[in-house]
Parts: C-alpha cells; structure tokens; sequence
C-alpha cells in the first residue's frame, strides 16, 4: 500500500504531465511511424518535454 506522500507526488506528476503543450503534428508523426495509440504518443512527448526527437529514441529503446 503506497503512502499518502507517495500518492500525492504522483499526483503531482500527473499534473505536472498534463501542463506540458505538444505539437499535433509531433503527435501524429509519432503515431503514424510507431503505430502507437495516440494517448501513448502524448504521454511520451509530455515526458519529454515535447522535444520529439527525445520522445521518439525513449519509444524505440
């Protein structure tokens, strides 16, 4: 069982993801060159901080 610290920092995790802006067309390049689902296409360019090539070598590692 995680504790409440633990659960709010992944929380704010989270947040923090969903604040980061990504390019449409990074997206759909990501999606039509890895045949990923769009959703897992975001959530990697938001890790990356929208940067697509960084997000693009983290998909294919």
């Amino acid at each position: 069982m995680l504790g409440k610290s633990s659960v709010s920092k992944k929380d704010a995790a989270e947040k923090e993801l969903l604040n980061v802006k990504v390019q449409e067309a990074d997206v759909v390049l990501i999606v039509d060159e890895l045949d990923l689902e769009r959703r897992e296409a975001e959530r990697a360019l938001r890790q990356a901080r929208g940067d697509v090539v960084k997000a693009l070598c983290e998909l294919v590692r």
